[in-house]
């Protein structure tokens, strides 16, 4: 799965993300559930100040191991075993990047409020992911993981992009940027 989703950043996620993100002045980022550590990666890269400590689960990261130690940016990029589900999320962070995590609406408001512990005043929450709009049919591949969600858990609240932004306010954030990222993915960027 996780060679999966790399597969899938690199096909244009990983690069939009990179493009659409202003991080200067950042310095701390958190990753969380990294995956692969494809957007520390590429956001560490284009951005030589930044530091990201990627939170994910045991066997997550020895994959992550294979795709970021040769890189010249491993440097820069700390891997923390954890469950983000459970464990905090850092403390005085610039940044928390939840790429492709935040799909049921049961977790999402205990994710947040982790997001908003572990950021300065003035810190940045960015959300990225396959989000279906409120008819739940487009686009395609917001659509399959409504589907594969509802898999899952017949009786799963499935985040759309206009719950997903109401959640984000209530949590206290404030978005400055909800867009379509490519034609498969959103991107949201809140500030604290």
């Amino acid at each position: 799965f996780i060679r999966a989703m790399n597969n899938l950043g690199r096909q244009g996620e990983a690069e939009a993300l990179r493009n659409e993100l202003d991080l200067h002045g950042c310095r701390k980022m958190a990753d969380i559930g990294g995956g692969s550590g494809l957007y520390s990666l590429v956001l560490c890269e284009k951005y030589p100040e930044l530091e990201s400590t990627i939170l994910d689960k045991k066997a997550t990261l020895a994959v992550t191991r294979e795709y970021i130690g040769h890189r010249q940016e491993s440097g820069r990029i700390t891997l923390r075993e954890g469950d983000y589900t459970v464990d905090d999320f850092g403390v005085a962070n610039d940044v928390v990047l939840m790429s492709d995590v935040v799909y049921g609406e049961a977790e999402v408001a205990k994710m947040l409020k982790k997001a908003w512990d572990s950021l300065r005043p003035d810190g940045l929450l960015v959300i990225r992911g396959y989000y279906a709009h409120p008819d739940k049919s487009t686009p395609l591949f917001g659509a399959l993981f409504v589907l594969n969600d509802l898999l899952f858990d017949p009786e799963s609240k499935i985040l759309t992009v206009r719950s997903l932004t109401k959640l984000i306010g209530e949590a206290g954030f404030t978005i400055i940027k909800s867009c379509p990222l490519t034609e498969r993915s959103t991107l949201m960027v809140a500030r604290k």
